[in-house]
């Protein structure tokens, strides 16, 4: 962890793993940033500030990309790939995330999913599964339309829906999705990362935040809860479910574990 006093220049890039309360999260930084008078131009929140939310960077045209560049960002908060800052010549920026518990990662992906094709009825979600999955498995998903229950999920709905590599830490933090990486993952979490946080661990999270980042998030204290979290119902796991999550994924809670482990040090350190 680098801890840093500056006058509120430093460039900030927030990497927003899904589902692990980055978007009230984003939501905070990108107040912050426009309550400190940092000016629009120089800020890129997704689904703030009149920027769509799907305008993420690891999903840019190099068009878009380099008038993103142009833009010189001194806040920026996506779904962005570790190593932007390279693209965007943001030259010495503080990169901060937020981890999470994978297996609860996992179900709250599932739900979400789940309520989209149920609640939504989101053709483009269902278009998204079809190319996917053969079409015996999308026939089940399609009968699973109904109020979702994770624990009669088949094994193959499930790891589609659940198991795309896309969505682990090791995807955000630009490594290719293999057990050789999840020691560079921990190296670049602890060196090239200024801090991280938990989200079962919001208060010192945001501790963590403000000790390490830009003056401008100072006055970031707490967090309002669940802004993407869909109205659908959620059912305990039961144990062959959580053992095929491990299994799925075994490298991300690695990751977690080695967070976990270094967490209290982290915390501690920023209240010096």
């Amino acid at each position: 962890m680098t801890l840093r006093s500056d006058t509120g220049r430093i460039p900030f890039i927030f990497t927003h793993i899904p589902k692990t309360g980055g978007t009230s999260v984003r939501a905070r930084i990108h107040a912050a940033a426009v309550e400190a008078g940092i000016e629009t131009d120089h800020i890129h929140v997704p689904g703030y500030g009149g920027i769509p939310h799907n305008q993420n960077t690891d999903v840019m045209s190099s068009t878009d990309m380099n008038k993103l560049k142009q833009r010189r960002l001194l806040c920026l908060a996506d779904h962005g790939v570790y190593g932007v800052h390279e693209r965007l010549s943001m030259h010495g920026a503080a990169y901060f995330t937020l981890l999470r518990n994978p297996i609860w990662t996992a179900v709250s992906y599932y739900y979400q999913t789940m309520s989209r094709l149920i609640l939504e009825a989101d053709q483009k979600h269902l278009e998204y599964y079809r190319a996917r999955l053969s079409e015996s498995e999308f026939e089940v998903l399609l009968a699973w339309r109904t109020v979702p229950n994770i624990n009669r999920c088949p094994r193959a709905i499930l790891l589609a829906v659940v198991g795309d590599k896309e969505q682990s830490v090791l995807f955000y933090l630009g490594l290719p999705y293999a057990q050789s990486s999840v020691a560079e993952a921990c190296r670049c979490l602890r060196d090239e990362y200024c801090g991280f946080g938990l989200l079962e661990h919001m208060a010192e999270s945001l501790q963590i935040l403000r000790a390490v980042g830009p003056s401008w998030l100072n006055g970031i204290n707490t967090i309002p809860h669940h802004l993407n979290r869909g109205d659908y119902p959620r059912e305990p796991l039961v144990s062959g479910v959580e053992t095929l999550l491990r299994e799925t994924a075994a490298y991300d809670l690695e990751i977690y574990a080695w967070a976990m482990a270094n967490f209290d040090a982290i915390y501690r350190a920023s209240q010096r």
